[in-house]
């Protein structure tokens, strides 16, 4: 990207950004499972809002067809990771769908920045769209540690934000220390690879215990050969389904009397009959800490099973 414009927040850098590109002629396309930040700042647009399923990329296919016309420009707006499974969005797709449309592909990198990538760029480098990318939204507050929310681009985007997007201009700018340390934070995310290969490799430990022990995992559920490469065994966030609300607050709460802050999510933040418990998994866990959360979660969630403990050296945050 040309340039790069900071907002005090992830959540300010979607709703400043979307409600100073979207106007009354135009239309978003949202993804239904986009985090909340997205949704918003397409509602609060004056521009059509419309909503898709990433499970079923046909519908969205003819409904940009049969659509497309009645509009000046078209956004299609999606996480890269999404917050409540891990699972990944189809890029190339979804550039396929904006070339073929005329339409601007605008991504929230919130979750993938500095965990996927060969430099930790997200899934746009992942998936090597980057060039086809209109708009990269992102934050500073999960993977790089400090505070903040950025949206990337051209340098003509830039220019019409500084002027246009009220979440920023209205809003205090983030003290020189932070935009410091947010720096530096950067620098080691895209050359420590080992920290981002650890991370990778904790989360498919956690995945493989969790399967091994019985539980359903959250994700993309579409084709096979998609499903692959949509679910990242390394994604570092997990849900583990029960189905429904109580079953999620009672294990949420067996493992936190355990010592284990593992949230339940619940509707309405998804859809009803996918409660489930979400973990996060740090690059700083231990083998140990992770077969001993894994454990944790199979006795809370009513299923016993045999972990062995790791024999790993590795006990430091290295």
């Amino acid at each position: 990207c040309e340039s790069v414009v900071l907002f005090a927040s992830g959540y300010a850098a979607n709703l400043g950004t979307l409600m100073a590109l979207a106007g009354s002629q135009d239309a978003v396309f949202c993804d239904r499972e986009n985090h909340a930040s997205l949704v918003d700042g397409c509602r609060a647009s004056e521009a059509r809002f419309l909503v898709y399923d990433r499970q079923q990329p046909e519908r969205l296919q003819r409904s940009l067809a049969r659509r497309r016309r009645d509009f000046d420009q078209v956004f299609l707006v999606t996480d890269t990771v999404f917050s409540m499974d891990g699972s990944l969005a189809d890029l190339p797709l979804l550039a396929e769908l904006a070339r073929t449309w005329q339409a601007v592909l605008v991504v929230d990198e919130a979750h993938a920045t500095g965990v996927f990538g060969a430099e930790g760029h997200g899934v746009c480098e992942l998936q090597g769209v980057r060039q086809e990318v209109a708009v990269c939204l992102g934050t500073l507050s999960k993977a790089v540690g400090c505070l903040g929310g950025f949206a990337a681009g051209s340098q003509q985007l830039s220019d019409w934000l500084w002027n246009s997007a009220r979440s920023q201009f209205f809003s205090t700018a983030l003290p020189p220390a932070v935009c410091a340390a947010a720096l530096e934070a950067l620098q080691i995310l895209q050359h420590d690879t080992a920290r981002r290969q650890r991370l990778q490799q904790r989360a498919s430990q956690l995945r493989g215990l969790l399967l091994e022990g019985g539980l359903a995992l959250a994700g993309y559920r579409g084709t096979a050969a998609a499903a692959a490469s949509l679910n990242p065994a390394g994604s570092p966030i997990v849900g583990v389904l029960l189905g429904d609300e109580h079953s999620a607050l009672q294990a949420s709460a067996r493992l936190r009397e355990a010592g284990f802050l593992i949230p339940a999510i619940r509707p309405p933040t998804v859809a009803e009959g996918t409660s489930r418990l979400r973990l996060s998994v740090c690059s700083e866990h231990t083998e140990q800490q992770i077969a001993d959360a894994a454990a944790a979660v199979l006795k809370a969630c009513g299923r016993h099973a045999v972990i062995t403990r790791s024999q790993s050296s590795d006990h430091t945050a290295g």
